[in-house]
């Protein structure tokens, strides 16, 4: 090994055997090829912690490395056997028929902790290899559900079931839906990963949508009605009298679906208070007169220091 057993393992060279041992437990059950199919790089880390392992897992070998390092099982020292001969032996999930088992240095008690039952996962069928698939998905269809045909890289055609309420980073298992297994066994399954196009018109913010509603002077001042977009279509909101930029205006119902609940979020108005593009002698005599009655000052008192 040409790394540091100890320091693979992340433990001291004064770690005891029981520290040692649970500082291999933890790596394993992160690193294990079974839990991370087709990562090469947690593959090529769960090798090195078990080949370290096997080294300072076990008194003896243990002893042999604190006295002559790497040496004595690299078949230039005086262990009895070097580490290509002895080492560990690492379950494969993808191995074709028969797949992998494990061999000498791999703990029995993790094998059962990770698979439920000691050899459970040796005698466990074969299956197909699982895809993975990332789909985009319109905004409108990840608030409200959809289903839609999409086509695999290998040509198949299959049917997608967005659910209503899904965010980018969701995914989905189409159970059966991968690769054949090999001699009848069964196929392994489809996994999709949604990427969720960003709105022009719309942000969501947790469960709720928010959109700009511009509105001109008179209605900000004097109240009024204005038709709205929502995700489900157009609807007519009451404006109170007296709203400025950045007023909020609910509007319940029209948000997107919580899935914990199944209830939809409500939609937030944002409005934006537009002035006239020009603005003609009336209206500043208008304005100059009911200011002169009306003085505001709308910063407070404060000043620059």
């Amino acid at each position: 090994m040409e790394k540091d057993p100890y320091s693979v393992l992340g433990v001291s060279k004064t770690a005891t055997q029981d520290e040692i041992k649970k500082a291999y437990r933890k790596l394993a059950k992160k690193l294990h090829p079974d839990l991370n199919p087709g990562n090469k790089e947690m593959e090529r880390r769960f090798k090195e912690v078990t080949g370290a392992y096997d080294i300072v897992g076990d008194e003896t070998k243990r002893a042999q490395f604190d006295t002559q390092g790497s040496a004595a099982f690299d078949g230039t020292g005086g262990g009895s056997q070097g580490a290509s001969r002895g080492g560990p032996y690492y379950y494969q999930t993808q191995g074709g028929a028969g797949g992998g088992r494990y061999s000498q240095g791999f703990d029995d008690d993790l094998f059962s902790t990770l698979f439920g039952s000691r050899g459970r996962a040796a005698r466990q069928p074969l299956k197909g290899e699982d895809q993975h698939y990332r789909m985009d998905v319109d905004f409108r269809d990840a608030v409200l559900g959809a289903e839609h045909e999409v086509t695999l890289p290998d040509s198949r055609r299959v049917r997608v079931k967005i659910p209503a309420g899904v965010e980018t980073g969701a995914k989905l298992r189409l159970s059966g839906m991968g690769q054949p297994g090999p001699k009848g066994t069964p196929a392994g399954d489809l996994f999709v990963e949604l990427a969720v196009k960003p709105s022009t018109q719309f942000r969501r913010v947790g469960h709720d949508l928010e959109v700009d509603l511009p509105v001109s002077l008179a209605e900000a001042a004097l109240g009024g009605e204005a038709k709205v977009a929502t995700i489900d279509g157009h609807v007519l909101l009451n404006i109170p009298a007296g709203v400025t930029t950045g007023s909020r205006l609910r509007i319940r119902g029209k948000g997107a679906t919580d899935r914990a609940t199944a209830k939809r979020g409500d939609q937030i108005a944002v409005l934006r208070v537009m002035m006239p593009e020009k603005i003609d002698d009336d209206l500043r005599a208008a304005i100059r007169c009911w200011s002169e009655k009306n003085p505001q000052n709308p910063r407070g008192d404060t000043h620059a220091t």
